[in-house]
């Protein structure tokens, strides 16, 4: 692992973000633990107050993103907001959550403000409180059957050691491929 602490693994994404939005053409950039349609990044999660009998979590897709993916994606929160730069290591967490996980979770009530806490076995994870509510997108492939029920958390937070990312661009994305590969490189 090039950067094993997650200090250095969050300056990395800052830079190279930068870097992908200095490219000419790339209208938007970002970073994230996995993108949709990757079909990975299924996690146990805990909801604060509801008792789990027997230990068996629910699980539901989980991301770790910078405070441009929903901007990058053109994913418009439906309720309350998306990341900001203010949401990084030193603030309580935050999480994101998609529509239908919204709906199933608390199918009478508003999911903001609501606190989950994902790998509940583990017990440093930190309770998130919900800020925003997203559209749902396919996570997996189109065809696998899964829920499209996701948690996004701030990348700044937790920096994953594992790492993709997406640029938006104002042309033929093929056309950017040379710049995007010498700006990762870097």
């Amino acid at each position: 692992n090039v950067y094993p602490e997650a200090a250095d693994r969050q300056r990395f994404v800052d830079r190279l973000q930068r870097r992908l939005e200095a490219i000419p053409g790339v209208a938007a950039a970002t970073v994230a633990s996995s993108l949709p349609m990757m079909d990975v990044g299924d996690y146990l999660y805990e909801v604060e107050g509801r008792p789990v009998p027997d230990k068996v979590y629910p699980w539901a897709w989980v991301t770790w993103v910078a405070p441009s993916y929903f901007d990058t994606f053109r994913f418009t929160p439906i309720a309350g907001r998306a990341f900001n730069a203010q949401d990084d290591v030193d603030a309580p967490a935050v999480a994101v959550v998609s529509a239908s996980f919204a709906h199933s979770t608390w199918p009478q009530g508003n999911a903001i403000g609501q606190r989950i806490r994902v790998n509940p076995n583990q017990p440093e994870g930190a309770w998130a409180t919900i800020v925003g509510i997203v559209p749902d997108t396919v996570q997996g492939q189109f065809d696998d059957g899964n829920e499209p029920e996701a948690i996004y958390l701030a990348l700044a937070q937790d920096p994953s050691a594992f790492l993709s990312f997406a640029v938006r661009t104002q042309g033929d994305p093929y056309a950017y491929a040379d710049a995007v590969r010498a700006a990762v490189r870097e």
